[in-house]
């Protein structure tokens, strides 16, 4: 069973039987790691809605911590952080990370541990902007397609992925394609801006109740049987 707490926006922590995750933290309260866990601490890219020097406080805690980082944020030389650029596979003696280009800025990750797999986006969605140049429209989403497809022969436990109201009535386009493509039991939206309505609205319009796991209020907790 998979244990997820929404912190906010982007922001995720999963605990497993054996480890622990953290995604995209900036602000929130993070949850207690158990005794006897490693944490892994992810951060998509730079911007400040998914990443923050705070996140170095939980070394101070927790002794077995280790982070996994974009390549694209300020290098810091310390042997608990691996910067990691796209298309590239980390791995170790409890997880293995793939990582894919984000079309807005850094990595998106596909993660698996202790038997789950696990994909979070960070930024890489189909932005399709309304009115927005179309030749940027175009590349970023036939840059998309591209990194979807080698995401293709995964079979994804829960996938995260940006539903973003911004983009009106283009908002639901990140998932859908990313459904067409790839193979995934549960979907959580993310990337909500605190307009839970989004995600209704998504089920409403696009369907597939049954996959989408609704956190609506931060701090909420599901456990996910998988």
């Amino acid at each position: 069973m998979l244990k997820i707490t929404y912190i906010t926006h982007s922001s995720f922590f999963i605990e497993t039987d054996r480890t622990c995750l953290l995604f995209d933290y900036y602000t929130g309260t993070i949850p207690k790691v158990p005794e006897g866990k490693k944490l892994y601490v992810f951060a998509s890219h730079r911007h400040g809605d998914h990443y923050s020097k705070k996140i170095f406080d939980l070394k101070k805690e927790y002794k077995d911590v280790h982070y996994l980082l974009s390549s694209d944020i300020e290098k810091i030389e310390d042997d608990s952080i691996s910067y990691l650029k796209y298309n590239i596979v980390y791995f170790d003696s409890n997880i293995e990370v793939s990582t894919y280009l984000s079309n807005d800025e850094g990595i998106a990750f596909m993660v698996q541990v202790d038997g789950y797999t696990l994909y979070h986006a960070g930024d890489l969605n189909n932005w399709d902007w309304v009115g927005e140049d179309k030749e940027w429209l175009d590349w970023q989403k036939n840059l998309y397609h591209t990194e979807l497809e080698k995401m293709k022969d995964f079979d994804i436990d829960v996938a995260f992925i940006p539903l973003d109201p911004r983009l009106e009535d283009n908002y639901h386009e990140g998932i859908t394609d990313f459904l067409k493509v790839c193979h995934t039991r549960y979907i959580v939206p993310m990337h909500c801006w605190n307009k839970y309505d989004v995600i209704e609205r998504f089920i409403e319009e696009q369907g597939h109740k049954d996959q989408v796991l609704s956190f609506t209020q931060e701090g909420e907790v599901m456990d996910v049987k998988i």
